[in-house]
């Protein structure tokens, strides 16, 4: 046998190591970049591949079967429908508890989108609903290693669109309840959509300016640092 032919498999297995390595590094440096505790071996090589391969379509798998949006959505629709019930069964349609003040309870119906804007529209809006939820739902099939802040977000607002969803397909109009002052009556579901929107905002906009500190040279500490002192 020929040495070439010895040393080459050799070298084909080192440099098979050397790859499995290099992921496995990279895939620690990532997680001391978002404050997470280091993976195991296994763990570290998924979270360097992503979502490709069979390793991706693996963690995507994980992102539906997390308990964290669940929770939330859950949360959310059981509540949002439970007050409407009360509503319906409680006061007839334009009637209000008090009778007058700032914040008041009144049974309102709803054909058009949150807050009543374009109730003329709702056939349409009832599509557009179920559009919205399955783009949602691929967008954060997509999110790589999303933070809790992300998954509780994304889980009040599929929770809140399926509240709304569930009532214009059961009576034909969504029921509103909470009247504020001079704003439009809304929903908890329509709460819930509002907040979960404003923690994703929160949390990307925050994200990007740990990534442009990072990349200027300072730590991620440094960048939250700033972002707290910019809040003062």
């Amino acid at each position: 046998m020929k040495a070439s032919e010895t040393v080459q498999p050799y070298t084909a297995s080192m440099s098979g190591a050397h790859e499995k390595e290099t992921l496995r590094v990279e895939a620690v440096a990532l997680q001391e970049a978002q404050g997470l505790p280091h993976p195991a071996p296994a763990e570290a090589q998924e979270a360097a591949l992503g979502p490709a391969g069979k390793t991706g379509r693996s963690w995507r798998l994980s992102l539906l079967v997390d308990p964290l949006p669940w929770l939330a959505l859950v949360t959310v629709f059981t509540a949002d429908q439970v007050s409407k019930t009360l509503v319906i069964r409680s006061l007839t349609r334009f009637e209000s508890w008090p009778t007058d003040g700032f914040f008041r309870i009144t049974h309102a119906w709803n054909t058009g989108t949150a807050f009543g804007l374009f109730p003329q529209y709702g056939g349409l809006l009832t599509i557009v609903s179920l559009v919205a939820v399955v783009i949602l739902v691929l967008f954060y099939r997509m999110a790589k290693n999303p933070s809790a802040v992300v998954r509780v977000a994304f889980g009040m607002q599929i929770g809140g669109a399926f509240g709304n969803l569930f009532d214009r397909l059961r009576i034909g109009h969504v029921t509103d309840f909470l009247d504020v002052g001079p704003w439009p009556v809304f929903n908890l579901a329509d709460s819930s959509i509002v907040v979960g929107i404003a923690l994703m905002a929160w949390h990307f906009w925050n994200a990007s300016r740990v990534e442009q500190t990072a990349r200027s040279g300072a730590s991620p500490q440094d960048a939250l640092g700033a972002t707290a002192e910019g809040r003062q």
